[in-house]
C-alpha cells in the first residue's frame, strides 16, 4: 500500500521570549475581537489566556477540551455548534492544526470569514460582510503604522501565513517582498517564504529560503522544519533525518514533527525510530478521540519490517478496528495479518 501523509505547516514564532514583551495586537486577538458583543463563542486553545481574561465563560478549560475534539472533525462540530448555538468562531493559533475546520467554515453558507488579523481567524453567522483581502488587507496594516519597526515586520508576516490558509497566496507573498525588501535580514520573512514555497510544492525554492533564514539564525526552528520538509519531498531523505531527529529530540509533542519525522524516518529505513515516533503520534491522537487506524498500519509495517511478528499483529488488529478504515487500507491491513499467520 502506498504511503501517504500530510505535511504540516508549521506556524511561525517569530521573536525570541529574551526581546522586550509585544503589543496585544500582536500576542491576542485584540483587533479580530474588537467590538463583538457577548454571544457563545467557540475557541480554540490558543486563545484561551484572552478568553479566560476578556469573556463571560464558565470553566473555559472544560469547554476547551469538548471542542478540540471537533477541530479536525467538522461533522463532530456541527453536532456541537447544533448544542450550544454559536454566535462566532475565534481560531488563533497555528492554522495547521485547525486546518479541517477552517476549510468546513469557509464552505458552509451559514458561516462568513468576517477578521483576520496577526493571530487569528473570527467567523460569524450569515447574512453579514465577508472579509475581502483587497479592502480590508490595507485596514488592517495600518493599524501597526504606529508600531515599531520590528513589530510592522512581526504583524506583516503572521498577517501573510494566516492569508496562506485562505489560498490568497499572491497577497501573501506580496506581504513577505515588501519585508524583504526593506529587511533582507528577516529570519521570519525567509521562514515564512519558504513554508510559503513548500504549501506551492516549490521544493527547491522552499530549500533555498529555509537555507537564507538559516544563516541569519542557525538554529531557528521554523527554517528547520521547512527545510527537512523540502529535502523529504525532494527525495533527499538522508539530509532529512538528522535535522528532523533533532527537531523531534527538541519537542517530542509537536504534532508538525512528528508527522514530518514518522516519514523521513520510515523513508530511510529508520524503523526503531518510526516506530518510537509513531506510538506517540498514535497516543497524542487517541488523547483526543481521534482515528489511529491509518497510523497503526504503518506501525505494523514498521514492526513487521523489524521482525516483530506480534506486535504487527497487534497494531494490524486494532487498524481494522477503526471504522473509519478506508477499504483499501483495511484490504491492506486485512493480507498483512494473513502473511504473518504461522504455517
Amino acid at each position: 500500500m502506498c504511503r501517504v501523509f500530510v505535511l504540516f505547516v508549521p506556524f511561525i514564532l517569530l521573536f525570541s521570549s529574551c526581546e522586550r514583551p509585544l503589543s496585544p495586537e500582536l500576542e491576542s486577538p485584540k483587533i479580530v475581537m474588537e467590538g463583538i458583543s457577548p454571544r457563545p463563542l467557540f475557541f480554540t486553545r490558543a486563545a484561551l489566556p484572552w478568553v479566560e481574561k476578556n469573556w463571560d465563560v464558565s470553566e473555559p478549560e472544560k469547554l476547551l477540551g469538548e471542542y478540540e475534539l471537533t477541530l479536525q472533525m467538522p461533522q463532530a462540530w456541527r453536532v456541537l455548534d447544533r448544542e450550544r448555538r454559536f454566535g462566532a468562531v475565534l481560531l488563533m493559533g497555528d492554522p495547521a492544526t485547525f486546518r479541517t475546520l477552517l476549510d468546513a467554515l469557509r464552505q458552509a453558507p451559514d458561516w462568513v470569514l468576517t477578521r483576520i488579523d496577526a493571530t487569528s481567524y473570527l467567523f460569524e453567522r450569515s447574512p453579514t460582510k465577508e472579509w475581502d483581502t483587497e479592502t480590508d488587507l490595507p485596514a488592517l496594516l495600518q493599524k501597526f503604522d504606529r508600531h515599531s519597526s520590528r513589530e510592522q515586520v512581526m504583524a506583516r508576516v503572521q498577517i501573510a501565513h494566516r492569508l496562506m490558509f485562505i489560498d490568497e497566496t499572491e497577497w501573501a507573498r506580496e506581504l513577505l517582498d515588501e519585508v524583504l525588501e526593506t529587511h533582507p535580514r528577516s529570519r521570519e520573512a525567509w521562514a515564512q517564504l519558504a513554508i510559503l514555497h513548500g504549501m506551492n510544492r516549490e521544493w527547491e525554492e522552499s530549500a533555498d529560503a529555509a537555507r537564507r533564514a538559516l544563516k541569519l539564525a542557525c538554529d531557528y526552528r521554523p527554517a528547520r522544519i521547512a527545510l527537512a520538509s523540502a529535502l523529504f519531498a525532494m527525495n533527499q531523505s538522508a539530509d532529512a533525518f538528522p535535522i528532523s531527529r533533532k527537531l523531534y529530540r527538541e519537542t517530542p509533542d509537536d504534532s508538525t514533527v512528528l508527522y514530518l519525522y514518522a516519514q523521513i524516518a520510515h523513508a530511510v529505513h529508520a524503523y526503531k525510530d518510526e516506530i518510537e515516533v509513531l506510538q506517540r503520534l498514535i497516543a497524542m491522537l487517541e488523547r483526543y478521540e481521534m482515528p489511529t487506524g491509518a497510523w497503526q498500519i504503518y506501525l505494523g509495517q514498521a514492526y513487521s519490517a523489524t521482525g516483530q511478528a506480534a506486535s504487527a499483529q497487534t497494531a494490524f488488529q486494532a487498524a481494522l478496528a477503526d471504522e473509519t478504515l478506508h477499504e483499501m487500507q483495511r484490504t491492506h491491513a486485512l493480507r498483512a495479518l494473513e502473511r504473518l499467520r504461522p504455517e
